[in-house]
């Protein structure tokens, strides 16, 4: 089984690590815009939306090598 690479497959990666990052920025801003501190509730909501990143992309390499 070969694997055809994009030639824009970096760009793709870029793209994808800068989402996360976006979402992981994103979770922190509106958490703190409210007054919250760092407790339990907030690490599990990061953990939480990292995690789904996480298996997302999972699932976009899985659905890549099927194809």
């Amino acid at each position: 089984m070969s694997v055809v690479r994009l030639p824009a497959g970096w760009l793709v990666r870029l793209s994808y690590v800068a989402l996360v990052l976006l979402s992981g920025v994103g979770y922190v801003v509106i958490s703190f815009s409210g007054g919250f501190s760092v407790d339990a509730a907030f690490l599990a909501g990061l953990l939480g939306t990292f995690g789904t990143a996480l298996l997302a992309y999972v699932g976009i390499i899985t659905l890549r090598r099927e194809t």
